[in-house]
C-alpha cells in the first residue's frame, strides 16, 4: 500500500509530469513525420530545391545567392545540395534535419534556463521541470507543415540561428569570452542567409550590446556588420511581384496590420483551440497578452541591476520574433487572415512563447518556486497536468492517417511523369498546374527525385510499348470508374483496386495493357479501401488505385499487371462517367 502511494506520488510529481509531456511531444512529432513523409516534391521544392540543384550542378554557382521570393535561402540551399549529391533527392535527410534543427532550439532554451538558474537561489527543481516542458513544447505539431515538408528547413534555421546567436552574445558578456562573441557574430551573419527577416538579427544584437555593456570595439564590429550584411543582401535585390509590403499595409490599413500581428503571435493557440472563429479570438488574446507581457518584462529586465545577461539576450530574441510577426503580418495582409495562421508560420512563435515563459520565470522566480510542501506540489502538478492535457490533445493529431493525402501526391507525380495535364491532380503538389508542368519537364527528363525511382521511373517511354507479364499469379481487383480528364482529353483517369492474395500484399504499380499487349496506362496504389479490407483481407486496406489510360484504349479489352509483387488481373471495363 505504501509502495503504491509512493509510486503514485512519484508519477504525479511535477518532474514526472514534465518528463512524460516532453517524451510524448517529441515522440508524437517524430511519429507524425513518419506518417506524413513523401518523397514527391511539394510546392516550393520544385523550383526552390530541385531546379536550383540542377542549375547549381550545371555550373551556375551564383544560384546559391539568388532570391527565392524575398529571401536568400543560402543555408537551406546548402542542405538541398547535400540531399541531392549524397542522398539522391529523397528528402529523408532534409526531413531529419528539420527535427535536428528544432532539437537545437530546445537544447539552447534549456541552456538559457541553466545559465539563468545560477543567479536564482534554490531554482534547480523548477529549472529541471521547466527545461523538460520547454523542450517538449518546441516540437508542437502546429508546425507540421514545416516538419513534413522537405523544403522548410529555412523556417527552422531562421528561428534557431538567432536564438543561438543571442545566447553566445550573452555568454560573451557574462564570461568576457572573445570566442563566444565571435560565434555570435558568425551566427548573426549566417542568419541573413536563412530568410529575409534574418537581416534584422545583427542590428538587434547591436542594440542588445548597449544593455549588456559590451566594450566599444565589440559594438563597432557589430555596427559594421549591421550595415554591411543588409547592404550585401539588398545589392541587386528585386522586390517580388504580387507580395504586399509592411509600409503599404501600415499606410492603407494599420488596424488590420495590428490585428494580424496579434493573431500571428498567438497562432500556436489558434491550432490548439481548433481553427474556428473562437480560435481566432483566442489567438488574438494570446498575441495581445504576450505583447503586453514582453513590454512589461522589458521594463523590469532592462532597468534591473541584478539581471542576467541571458535574460537581456532572450528578451531581444523575443523582440526579434515580434518584429518578424509585424513584417509577416504586413507583407501577408493582402492574402487574408488565414495567411498569418498558416502552420508553417507558427515555428518562430512556438519558440518565442518558450522564450517568453523562461523570461517570466527568470523575472519572477518565487512565483514558480517548487517547494517541499504537499500543497505546493499538488498545485503545480495540477497546473502542469491541465496544460499538458490541452497541448497533447492537439499533439495527437500527428497520428492521423495521411494515406489519402500521400496517395494524391503520388498521383500528381504519375501525371507529371506521363505528361498528363490533369490540373486537379497536379495542383495537389503545386498551386498552379501550368507552372509546375513546365518545371517538371526538366526534372523528369533528368530522372531527379522520385522520377528516377520505382514506381515512376521511365513510365513515359514505356507507354505505348509492348509488355508481356512473366507472372502466372492472378490478382483480385476491379476497375470501378473511368473519369474524363477535362484538361487533357487524350487521357482518362481510372479508379479501382488490386490485391495479390498469394503474397497477401498490394502491388506498388499497376500497368494496363490492351489486347495487343501494348501498355495503355499506369496506376498507383495506396488509397484506403476499407470495403476491400473487410471483404478480402486487412492487408488490402490500401489496395485502392488511381491512374491514367490512353482514351483510345478504353473500348477494348484490358488487363492489369501488378508490379512488386507481380500478378495479373483481367479487367471488366465500366463506362466512362461523362
Amino acid at each position: 500500500m505504501i509502495i503504491g502511494q509512493n509510486l503514485a506520488r512519484a508519477l504525479l510529481s511535477p518532474l514526472s509530469i514534465s518528463a512524460i509531456f516532453s517524451t510524448l511531444m517529441v515522440g508524437l512529432a517524430v511519429a507524425g513525420g513518419f506518417l506524413g513523409f513523401s518523397s514527391v516534391p511539394f510546392w516550393d521544392m520544385w523550383n526552390g530545391a530541385l531546379l536550383f540543384t540542377i542549375k547549381f550542378q550545371d555550373g551556375q554557382l551564383d544560384q546559391i545567392w539568388s532570391q527565392h521570393n524575398e529571401h536568400r535561402i543560402v543555408l537551406a540551399r546548402l542542405l538541398f545540395i547535400l540531399d541531392s549529391s549524397i542522398f539522391g533527392d529523397r528528402s529523408v535527410f532534409l526531413i531529419c534535419m528539420n527535427y535536428v534543427i528544432m532539437a537545437f532550439a530546445g537544447f539552447y532554451l534549456v541552456r538559457y534556463i541553466s545559465q539563468i538558474s545560477t543567479t536564482i537561489a534554490d531554482s534547480k527543481p523548477t529549472a529541471r521541470v521547466l527545461s523538460l516542458m520547454i523542450f517538449g513544447w518546441v516540437f508542437l505539431w502546429t508546425q507540421q507543415e514545416n516538419f513534413v515538408w522537405a523544403f522548410q528547413s529555412q523556417f527552422f534555421l531562421m528561428t534557431v540561428f538567432p536564438l543561438i546567436a543571442f545566447y553566445f552574445l550573452a555568454r560573451s558578456a557574462d564570461y568576457g569570452d572573445g570566442v563566444s562573441f565571435g560565434i555570435s557574430l558568425f551566427l548573426g551573419v549566417l542568419s541573413a542567409g536563412t530568410m529575409a527577416n534574418g537581416i534584422a538579427v545583427l542590428p538587434m544584437m547591436l542594440l542588445c550590446t548597449f544593455f549588456l555593456k559590451l566594450p566599444l570595439y565589440k559594438k563597432s564590429f557589430l555596427l559594421i556588420l549591421s550595415v554591411a550584411v543588409p547592404y550585401a543582401y539588398f545589392y541587386g535585390y528585386v522586390a517580388p511581384e504580387h507580395h504586399g509590403s509592411l509600409s503599404s499595409s501600415l499606410r492603407d490599413d494599420p488596424g488590420k496590420v495590428l490585428l494580424y500581428t496579434m493573431i500571428y503571435l498567438g497562432s500556436p493557440f489558434f491550432h490548439i483551440f481548433g481553427h474556428g472563429t473562437f480560435a481566432y479570438f483566442i489567438a488574438f488574446c494570446f498575441g495581445l497578452g504576450i505583447s503586453a507581457g514582453a513590454i512589461f518584462l522589458a521594463s523590469k529586465i532592462l532597468f534591473s541591476t541584478t539581471r542576467s545577461p541571458f535574460q537581456v539576450s532572450l528578451l531581444h530574441y523575443v523582440a526579434f520574433v515580434g518584429a518578424t510577426a509585424l513584417a509577416t503580418a504586413g507583407g501577408r495582409a493582402v492574402f487574408g487572415i488565414h495567411a498569418v495562421v498558416a502552420e508553417r508560420y507558427t515555428t518562430p512563435t512556438v519558440v518565442m512563447w518558450a522564450a517568453f515563459v523562461v523570461l517570466v520565470w527568470a523575472t519572477f522566480p518565487n512565483a514558480f518556486q517548487l517547494r517541499e510542501q504537499r500543497n505546493s506540489i499538488r498545485a503545480w502538478s495540477s497546473i502542469l497536468t491541465i496544460f499538458s492535457f490541452f497541448v497533447l490533445m492537439s499533439q495527437f493529431n500527428a497520428l492521423q492517417s495521411k494515406a489519402s493525402h500521400l496517395a494524391d501526391q503520388n498521383l500528381a507525380a504519375l501525371a507529371l511523369e506521363l505528361g498528363v495535364h490533369d490540373s486537379d491532380a497536379i495542383e495537389k503538389v503545386y498551386p498552379v498546374a501550368d507552372h509546375v508542368i513546365l518545371m517538371a519537364e526538366e526534372i523528369v527528363k533528368r530522372r531527379r527525385s522520385v522520377f528516377g525511382r520505382f514506381p515512376f521511373y521511365d513510365l513515359r517511354s514505356t507507354l505505348g510499348q509492348p509488355l508481356i507479364s512473366s507472372s502466372s499469379q492472378l490478382c483480385v481487383g476491379s476497375m470501378d470508374e473511368i473519369i474524363p480528364v477535362p484538361t487533357d482529353p487524350s487521357f482518362v483517369k481510372v479508379r479501382g483496386w488490386i490485391f495479390d492474395q498469394n503474397s497477401n500484399s498490394v502491388s506498388g504499380l499497376v500497368s494496363f495493357i490492351n489486347s495487343e499487349n501494348v501498355v495503355s496506362g499506369f496506376a498507383i496504389t495506396g488509397w484506403p479501401r476499407d470495403d476491400v479490407a473487410s471483404a478480402i483481407s486487412p492487408s488490402a486496406r490500401y489496395s485502392g488505385f488511381f491512374g491514367y489510360l490512353r482514351r483510345q484504349d478504353v473500348e477494348g479489352g484490358l488487363s492489369a499487371i501488378g508490379s512488386s509483387p507481380d500478378c495479373v488481373l483481367e479487367l471488366s471495363m465500366p463506362k466512362i462517367v461523362e
